[in-house]
Formats: structure tokens, sequence, C-alpha cells
């Protein structure tokens, strides 16, 4: 029974992103801004949720502006990569601003991963 409340709360998740998704893209706009929207979300939905995205970034002709601490999908999905504390520290594409020192510096990892 405990595997499967688990099991719930993580398609609970997911569905909920999903609906979330369909309506804010009703009408379809130039541009879709999503606040954490991989958060609460397990791994597996995450990719699921980026893959959806990534099709309808592609289908509809549409920019995504997202903001995430999710960093091992970045080289995947994203062109372009802004790191923001206190204002614009490093962007560029996903890999560069993973690798560099303003990286390093504010989350103490390397490549997005400690």
């Amino acid at each position: 029974m405990k595997r499967m409340s688990k099991f719930a709360r993580r398609c609970a998740a997911l569905m909920l992103a999903v609906v979330l998704l369909a309506l804010a893209l009703e009408p379809i706009p130039n541009i879709l801004i999503l606040d954490e929207p991989l958060s609460g979300v397990d791994v597996e939905g995450m990719e699921t949720l980026m893959d959806m995205l990534d099709e309808i970034r592609k289908n509809y002709d549409l920019s995504i502006l997202m903001t995430t601490h999710d960093f091992s999908l970045l080289p995947r999905y994203a062109d372009q990569v802004v790191l923001i504390d206190h204002g614009v520290l490093i962007q560029g594409d996903p890999q560069t601003v993973l690798d560099s020192e303003e990286f390093h510096r504010t989350f103490h990892m390397r490549g997005g991963r400690a």
C-alpha cells in the first residue's frame, strides 16, 4: 500500500503539471514562461514533461523561458542558460554555464553535479 501511495503522489505531480501546461497553451502564446515546472515531479516525469515541452516548442515555434534547479536536463533541452544570483552572473550555452566558475561558486558543483 505504501508503494501505491508513492506512485499516486508521483502521478499526481506530473498530471498537475500537464494540466497547468495545457491551460497555459490555450491559446498558443509566442512565449511560455514557466517557474519551476519540474518541482515535485520525479526524474521519469521530468523527462516526460521536458519531452512534451520540447515537442510543443518545435511544433509551434514557441519560445520557452523557464526557471529550474534541475541542472541535469539543461544540456539536453536548453539552447541558452542564464545564471542569476542578485543579477546576471553568466549566460551562454548550457555546458559553458554549467562548467563555469560562476556556477561552481554559486552551487558548489561542477557541470551540474556535486
